[in-house]
C-alpha cells in the first residue's frame, strides 16, 4: 500500500511540472505556482523601447512579467555584443510584474549609432538566456545647454515655515512650481531637475551608474543639462585633494580683470615646491597642473565662471549644498570662480561661491580657497 501511495504521488508531481512547462512553453507565463514563480526566467512582455531621443540622452522602457531587475549597457553600434554576464555588470533598475518600466540613459554623445542591450532577472535570481537590443541614434546638430535650476521642490507659507511638498501660500508664484526641478523632477540621475553622469579617470562613463564612491570611485561628472564636465575632488592627499588651498592668479590680462593677483601663497597644496612656480599654490598653476596630466583624458581644463559654479549649488540643503552622491568630498567652504570682481568691488578681489550656504561673494586674490575646475564638455 506505501508503494502505491508514493507512486501516485510521485505521478502526480511530475504530471504537475510537464503541465507547468507546456504550458510555459505555449506562452502562458502569468501561470500561476511554483514551477512558475522559482524556475523559469522572466520573459520580456514589451520592449526594450527607446524613445525621447536627445543629443545626450534617451529614455529606455521595457515591460516584463515577473518582479525583479532590468540591466542595460550601451555601445556604439560598431563595437561587439555583450554576453549576459556583461551586461549584468551594467546598470540596473528595478521591475514590477507587468508593469513599464522607463529609465533615462545619459553619457551619451551627438549624432552617435548605438545599441542598448538588455537582460532582465526575477527576484528569484533566474536569469533570461540571451540578451535583448535595440539600436537608436542620438540627435544631430549643436547641444545648446540650458541652466540648471535650484533643486527646491517644497514651497514657503507665509509668514512662516516651509512644507514638506510644493504647498503654500501663492504656490504658483514659488520656486518649487517653476523649472527643471518641477518638470524634470526625476532623482534616478541626481537631486530633482539636476541630471549628472558619473565618469571615470579616461572619462568614459561608469558602466553602473548608481556605483557608491567608496567602492567604485570616479574622477569628473558630466552635468547633462549644462553639458559641462566638472573635476571631482578626492580625499587622498594628491593632486585633487579636497582642503588644498589656492590663491587666486591669472597672468591673461584680457580676463584677469587687469590685476594678475596673488602668484605664492605658501605651502598649501599638494607638490609645493618653494622656488618653483609650477608647484606654487595658485589658481594659473594647479589648472595647468591638472591639464598636464590630462586627467579624464582631456587638458582643456579651466577655472569656472561665477555663474557656472553656482549652477551647481542646489539650495535644498546646507553644508555644504551640492549632491554629494555626484559630487563626493565636497568641503562646505569658498570655492573660487574664474571671475574678477566687478569693478565697484576693487581691482584685488574675485568671484567666488560658498558651498556652506551657496551664496556667492567677493574675496582677496590672496585668500586661500579651494578650486573645482571644469571643461565644456558638448
Amino acid at each position: 500500500m506505501r508503494k502505491t501511495k508514493n507512486a501516485v504521488t510521485t505521478t502526480f508531481v511530475l504530471l504537475a511540472v510537464m503541465l507547468c512547462g507546456a504550458a510555459a512553453k505555449a506562452g502562458q507565463e502569468s501561470l500561476p505556482g511554483i514551477y512558475h514563480l522559482l524556475f523559469l526566467a522572466p520573459k520580456t512582455m514589451l520592449g526594450p523601447a527607446i524613445s525621447a531621443i536627445t543629443l545626450m540622452t534617451s529614455n529606455l522602457t521595457a515591460t516584463i512579467n515577473k518582479y525583479g531587475t532590468g540591466y542595460y549597457l550601451v555601445r556604439p553600434a560598431t563595437e561587439a555584443e555583450p554576453t549576459v554576464a556583461e551586461v549584468l555588470a551594467g546598470t540596473p533598475f528595478a521591475m514590477r510584474a507587468n508593469v513599464a518600466a522607463t529609465v533615462i540613459v545619459t553619457g551619451l554623445n551627438s549624432f552617435t549609432n548605438y545599441k542598448l542591450y538588455f537582460v532582465a532577472k526575477s527576484t528569484s535570481s533566474n536569469v533570461q538566456e540571451a540578451v535583448q537590443s535595440v539600436a537608436f541614434t542620438t540627435a544631430s546638430g549643436t547641444f545648446t545647454p540650458s541652466l540648471n535650476d535650484t533643486g527646491i521642490t517644497w514651497g514657503g507659507s507665509y509668514p512662516s515655515d516651509n512644507n514638506a511638498g510644493c504647498t503654500g501660500e501663492e504656490i504658483g508664484a514659488q520656486d518649487c512650481s517653476h523649472g527643471r526641478d518641477f518638470t524634470n523632477n526625476n532623482d534616478s540621475d541626481g537631486h530633482a531637475g539636476f541630471s549628472f553622469t558619473k565618469l571615470d579617470a579616461d572619462g568614459v562613463p561608469l558602466i553602473n551608474q548608481a556605483a557608491d564612491y567608496a567602492t567604485t570611485p570616479w574622477a569628473c561628472v558630466q552635468d547633462n543639462v549644462t553639458g559641462l564636465i566638472w573635476e571631482v575632488k578626492t580625499a587622498d592627499g594628491g593632486l585633487h585633494d579636497q582642503n588644498d588651498g589656492y590663491s587666486w592668479y591669472n597672468t591673461d590680462t584680457a580676463i584677469n580683470g587687469g590685476v594678475d593677483g596673488y602668484e605664492n601663497p605658501g605651502d598649501t597644496c599638494a607638490g609645493y615646491v618653494a622656488g618653483q612656480p609650477s608647484t606654487y599654490c595658485n589658481t594659473q598653476a594647479y589648472t595647468a597642473r591638472v591639464n598636464a596630466a590630462g586627467w579624464c583624458g582631456e587638458n582643456d581644463w579651466r577655472m569656472p565662471t561665477r555663474t557656472e559654479l553656482q549652477g551647481i549649488v542646489s539650495y535644498d540643503r546646507v553644508a555644504p549644498t551640492i549632491d554629494t552622491a555626484y559630487f563626493p568630498n565636497t568641503p562646505s567652504s569658498v570655492v573660487w570662480s574664474g571671475s574678477p570682481s566687478p569693478e565697484a568691488y576693487g581691482s584685488d578681489g574675485a568671484r567666488s561661491v560658498d558651498f556652506l550656504y551657496g551664496y556667492s561673494g567677493n574675496y582677496n586674490r590672496e585668500s586661500g580657497y579651494q578650486v573645482r575646475l571644469v571643461r565644456s564638455g558638448q
